[in-house]
C-alpha cells in the first residue's frame, strides 16, 4: 500500500482522537439544555417505559434517541460523559457510512484504483471532525441525537436506492 492513504488516515485518525479527548475532558456529569426532560417523574424507570419512549418531545418523536438513553441509564446510571462519547462514536459510524454510501455510488475506479480516501472525502472527514459545529459530534439525549439517527438510516437507504437493481433470467438462474 502507498504511504499517502496511510498518512491521510493516519491525520484523520488523529484529529478524532484529539476530538475524543477534548470532548471527554470538557464534558461534565451534567444534563444539557433539554435532557432535564429524560430525569421527571418515572422516565427513566427500572423497566423499559412504552408510554415515555413515544411520548412527543417538544414537538419531536425521537424514540430511537430514547431507547439509546433508556439502555445508558441501565448500564451506567446516567453517566452523562458516557452518553456524549456513544455518541461520539456512533458520529464517527455515519461519516463512514457516508463514505461508504458515496464510494458505492461512484464509479468502480474511485472505489479500487485509489487505495484509500479521496481529496473531498478526505476534507468531508476533517471538517466532520473539526470542532466547528461543536454540537453535532456529541450529540444530546434530545434532538440532536434524533437527527444523527435519522441520517444513519438515511445513508445507507440511499445508497442501496442508487443502484440500479434489475431482475433477469439467465441460464436457469436469477440474477439481481
Amino acid at each position: 500500500m502507498r504511504l499517502r492513504p496511510l498518512i491521510g488516515l493516519g491525520v484523520l485518525f488523529a484529529v478524532a482522537a484529539l476530538h475524543l479527548v477534548a470532548i471527554v475532558a470538557s464534558s461534565v456529569n451534567l444534563p444539557y439544555m433539554d435532557e432535564w426532560e429524560a430525569l421527571t417523574g418515572s422516565t427513566l424507570a427500572p423497566a423499559l417505559n412504552w408510554s415515555w419512549v413515544f411520548m412527543p418531545h417538544n414537538e419531536h418523536r425521537i424514540v430511537p434517541t430514547k431507547i439509546l438513553t433508556w439502555i445508558l441509564y441501565k448500564s451506567t446510571g446516567w453517566h452523562h460523559i458516557a452518553n456524549v462519547v456513544c455518541n461520539f462514536f456512533l458520529y464517527l459510524a455515519e461519516l463512514c457510512a457516508f463514505i461508504w454510501m458515496t464510494r458505492r455510488a461512484g464509479s468502480s475506479r474511485t472505489v479500487h484504483d485509489t487505495g484509500g480516501l479521496t481529496t473531498a472525502e478526505f476534507i468531508w472527514c476533517l471538517l466532520g471532525l473539526s470542532g466547528l459545529a461543536w454540537e453535532n459530534p456529541t450529540g444530546d439525549s434530545g434532538y440532536l441525537g434524533s437527527l444523527h439517527w435519522l441520517l444513519r438510516i438515511r445513508f445507507p437507504l440511499a445508497s442501496f436506492a442508487r443502484r440500479p437493481w434489475r431482475v433477469s433470467w439467465r441460464r436457469g438462474q436469477w440474477q439481481v
